[in-house]
C-alpha cells in the first residue's frame, strides 16, 4: 500500500530507479547470452570506418554528459568480412569503457588503419590508465572497477573479436591513459574492395 508520508515526487523517483534497474538487468541478461552463444559470426563485406562512425555518433550524448571530446581518424579503406552487429557492439563497449574511464573534460581518440594482413582499430583515452596487473583482469567476466559496472562489456568485446579470428589487447597510452587495440584479420581471398581475389 502507498505510504501516506511518501510524496508524489518520491514515488516517481523510486519508480524511475526501479525502471532503470530493470533495464540494467535486461542488459545484463542480453550480455550473458551474447557471451555464452557459440557459433561462427555471420559475415558480410563491411567497412570498419563506417561502423566506427556509427558507434561514435551514438556515443556523443554519453561523451557530452562528461564533456569528453571524441576524436576520429580514418585510415582504413578495406572491406572486411564482418558480422556488423556483433563488431558494432564490441566497438561500442570499448568506446563506452574509454568514456567512463576518462575524467570530465577529457578525450577519447579512435583511429583505424590497414596493415598488410589486418585492419586495426585503436581506442585511446587520457584517463588514469590500467595497472599492469589488471590488464588481463578487465577481460574476465564480472570483473570490474567501475561502480555499477557489469564486468561484461570488455569480455564480450574480446569474445566477438576472437570469433572473427582477431585479437584485442590493452596497452598504455604514451602520455597517460589506455589504448585498446583491435586487430581484425584480412582473410585470404579478399582484396581491398571485398571481392574475391584471383
Amino acid at each position: 500500500l502507498e505510504d501516506p508520508d511518501t510524496s508524489r515526487e518520491d514515488l516517481l523517483r523510486k519508480t524511475d530507479t526501479m525502471i532503470a534497474e530493470v533495464d540494467r538487468m535486461e542488459s545484463l541478461v542480453r550480455s550473458l547470452l551474447a557471451v555464452s552463444r557459440g557459433g561462427p559470426p555471420i559475415r558480410r563485406p563491411e567497412r570498419i570506418d563506417a561502423i566506427v562512425e556509427d558507434v561514435l555518433e551514438r556515443s556523443r550524448d554519453s561523451a557530452r554528459a562528461k564533456r569528453v571530446t571524441l576524436h576520429l581518424t580514418h585510415g582504413s579503406h578495406r572491406d572486411l568480412p564482418l558480422d556488423r552487429t556483433s563488431i558494432e557492439a564490441a566497438v561500442t563497449n570499448i568506446v563506452q569503457n574509454a568514456i567512463d574511464a576518462t575524467d570530465e573534460g577529457g578525450n577519447v581518440w579512435v583511429a583505424t588503419r590497414d596493415d598488410p594482413h589486418s585492419t586495426v582499430v585503436v581506442v585511446s583515452d587520457d584517463g588514469p590508465g590500467i595497472r599492469p596487473d589488471q590488464r588481463e583482469k578487465v577481460f574476465e567476466i564480472f570483473w570490474t572497477s567501475k561502480r555499477g559496472g557489469t564486468g561484461l562489456g570488455l569480455p564480450l568485446a574480446r569474445t566477438t573479436v576472437e570469433r572473427h579470428g582477431g585479437e584485442l589487447e590493452v596497452l598504455d597510452r604514451p602520455g597517460g591513459g589506455s589504448r585498446f587495440v583491435i586487430h581484425l584479420p584480412r582473410l585470404e581471398g579478399h582484396d581491398v574492395t571485398g571481392s574475391a581475389g584471383g
